[in-house]
C-alpha cells in the first residue's frame, strides 16, 4: 500500500495525500483519456474504489518518478457502489455537470474531492455555497486598487475558482449549491450550457472567457437540508444527478469507522485502545436510529438528527482520543453513551425520544424464540421471561422504569430489569456468541454444552449488549430531562437514575 506524503498540515488535499497512487496510476494505464483528464476513466475509478488489497503491476516499459514502486495496492477511499463512481466519471468526461446529492455525512464532498484530484490534479478550485455567496464568487471580481488606477482591464480582474477552472481546463467544485440564492445559482446556467463567460466591463465588444477542454463542474447538495432555495429547472437540466446513499453493509461501515478512528490516533502518534466491540455497538446504534428499525426487527422512531457515518466516525474518534489522553481513567465502554447522547441532542433536544421504542416487532416475521423444552414462543415479555424466572425479584421494569409491555425495547424485552438483569444480559450475549453473531434473538435457556460455548465465544457480544443497554438507559433519562441533569450527567459519564 502507498504511504501518505509527509506534510505538516492537518488535512492535506487528496492530490498530496495520495500523490504516489496518482503517479502510479498515470503510468499503469496508458489507455485513451478524455480531454483534460490526467488519468484514464478506468484509472480514476480504481483510484476512488481501490483494489481490495490486490497489488497492481506497472508495464515493463513504464517510466515513473523516483519513489514510485513497480507494484502497488490502491487503498479504498469510497465505501459504496462502484457503478455510482463509473457514472460520475462518464458524466465528467462529457459536457454536463455532475450533481452529487444525498443525506448529510454520506461522503459527497469527499467523492467530489477525489474525482477532482484524479482528473485535474487539483481539488482546490472550490466555491463553498452559503446564503451569503455572491455572483462574483462564481464569475469574477475586481482588484479595486488597480481598477481605480488603470480602469477595467485584464490585470484588474480577479477570477473566481470557476473562471480559473475554465482557463485551465480543470474541474470546479461548488459545495452546497442549494444554499446559494437563486440569482447566484443561475450564474452557472450560461457557464454550463455555453462554456464561456462574458466580461462586459472590458473595452470593445466585450471580452469572452472561453473554457478549455476538460472544464466541468461538480456540485453537491443535501437532501435533508434543502437549502435557501431550490434549483431552477433550467439549472437542473444542466446537471446529471447521482445519489450517494448511506453504506449498506454493516461490516464495511464498522471497518470504515474503525479505520478513520485509527487514522486520527495515528496523526497524534497515539495507539488505538478502543476494542472492536465498542466500535460495533456504536455503528449498530447509529444504523438502528438511521433506519428506524433495530437489527432484531423492532421499529423505533427516527431522530431529527442525521445519524450519518461521518457522525459515527466523530464519536469513535472522540472516544479513542479520550482513551489515549486519559488512559486508565474510564473504560471506553462507559464513554459511548455520553457522546451518542450529544449527537442525538444536536439538532433538537426533543428528538432524544427517538431512542425509545415506539413500535411492535415485524408482523410478517416476528422473532421465534425456543425455550429449553423445545417449544416455540412469540408472546410478550412475561412469557419469555418465564423461561428463566428472576428469583426473588419483583415485576421487571424497562430501562426507563416502566413495566415492560409489547412495545418494550428489544434488549429490555429480552433481558428485563430487576436483580437478575446482569445475569440475563450475560446469558443473552453468550447466546449471540454461540450463534455466530446471528441477528435473531437467541434463547437464554440452553444446554450446559451450548452454555459453555457461549462463554468461550460471547465476549464481544456481551460487551455490545452491555453498551446498548447503557445507551438506551441514558437516553431514557435524557428524554425526561433533555437539557437538564441528564445531559450534564452524560458529559461526566454518569448514568442517570431509573425512576421508581
Amino acid at each position: 500500500m502507498s504511504k501518505p506524503v509527509e506534510v505538516a498540515v492537518q488535512a492535506p488535499p487528496p492530490e498530496l495525500l495520495h500523490a504516489t497512487e496518482l503517479a502510479f496510476l498515470r503510468a499503469w494505464d496508458p489507455g485513451p483519456r478524455p480531454p483534460g483528464f490526467a488519468l484514464t476513466p478506468r484509472a480514476v475509478v480504481t483510484f476512488v474504489m481501490g483494489t481490495k488489497g490486490e497489488s497492481l503491476e506497472l508495464p515493463k516499459k513504464a517510466t515513473v518518478p523516483d519513489g514510485v514502486p513497480k507494484k502497488l495496492a490502491i487503498v479504498e477511499k469510497f465505501v459504496g457502489d462502484r457503478a455510482i463512481v463509473e457514472r460520475a466519471v462518464v458524466t465528467l468526461a462529457g459536457e454536463r455537470g455532475l450533481l452529487l446529492v444525498g443525506e448529510p455525512g454520506t461522503a459527497k464532498s469527499m467523492v467530489s474531492e477525489l474525482l477532482a484530484a484524479a482528473i485535474s490534479n487539483t481539488s482546490g478550485l472550490t466555491v463553498q455555497g452559503t446564503a451569503g455567496t455572491t455572483e462574483d464568487q462564481l464569475r469574477y471580481g475586481w482588484n479595486y486598487a488597480l481598477l481605480l488606477a488603470k480602469g477595467p482591464s485584464i490585470e484588474a480582474l480577479v477570477p473566481s475558482p470557476v473562471l480559473s477552472a475554465m482557463r485551465r481546463g480543470a474541474l470546479a467544485r461548488v459545495e452546497e449549491v442549494t444554499r446559494c440564492l437563486p440569482e447566484v445559482q443561475d450564474a452557472l446556467v450560461s457557464i454550463l450550457s455555453d462554456r464561456r463567460m462574458a466580461v462586459p466591463e472590458l473595452s470593445g465588444d466585450g471580452h469572452l472567457e472561453l473554457a478549455k477542454p476538460g472544464f466541468n463542474v461538480i456540485a453537491t447538495a443535501n437532501l435533508r437540508d434543502r437549502g435557501v432555495s431550490e434549483m431552477s429547472a433550467a439549472l437542473k437540466r444542466r446537471f446529471n444527478f447521482e445519489t450517494i446513499p448511506p453504506i449498506a453493509d454493516p461490516a464495511r461501515e464498522i471497518a470504515l469507522v474503525k479505520r478513520q478512528a485509527e487514522a486520527v490516533l495515528a496523526r497524534v502518534a497515539e495507539p488505538m485502545k478502543v476494542d472492536d466491540a465498542v466500535i460495533e455497538a456504536l455503528v449498530t446504534a447509529f444504523r438502528d436510529l438511521r433506519a428506524g428499525r433495530t437489527v432484531e426487527g423492532w421499529a423505533v422512531e427516527k431522530p431529527g438528527t442525521v445519524m450519518s457515518t461521518a457522525e459515527a466516525v466523530g464519536v469513535a474518534s472522540s472516544i479513542a482520543l479520550q482513551t489515549a489522553y486519559f488512559a486508565g481513567d474510564r473504560d471506553p465502554l462507559g464513554l459511548l453513551p455520553g457522546y451518542l447522547l450529544g449527537v442525538v441532542l444536536k439538532d433538537d433536544p426533543r428528538t432524544v425520544a427517538a431512542c425509545s421504542p415506539t413500535g411492535t416487532p415485524p408482523s410478517s416475521a416476528a422473532p421465534t424464540r425456543r425455550c429449553g423444552c423445545g417449544s416455540s414462543s412469540t408472546s410478550s415479555a412475561g412469557r419469555w421471561r418465564s423461561i428463566e424466572p428472576d428469583r426473588g425479584a419483583g415485576p421487571a421494569r424497562r430501562l426507563d422504569g416502566a413495566v415492560p409491555d409489547r412495545r418494550a425495547a428489544p434488549l429490555a424485552r429480552v433481558c428485563g430489569g430487576g436483580a437478575g438483569a446482569a445475569r440475563r444480559v450475560r446469558a443473552h450475549a453468550r447466546a449471540r456468541g454461540a450463534a455466530g453473531g446471528a441477528r435473531q434473538v437467541p434463547p437464554v435457556a440452553r444446554s450446559p454444552r451450548a452454555r459453555g460455548a457461549g462463554r468461550a465465544r460471547g465476549g464481544a457480544g456481551e460487551r455490545r449488549v452491555a453498551v446498548l443497554l447503557s445507551v438506551r438507559r441514558l437516553l431514557a433519562g435524557a428524554r425526561r430531562d433533555p437539557l437538564g441533569g441528564a445531559a450534564r450527567r452524560a458529559g461526566r459519564g454518569v448514568r442517570p437514575p431509573v425512576p421508581r
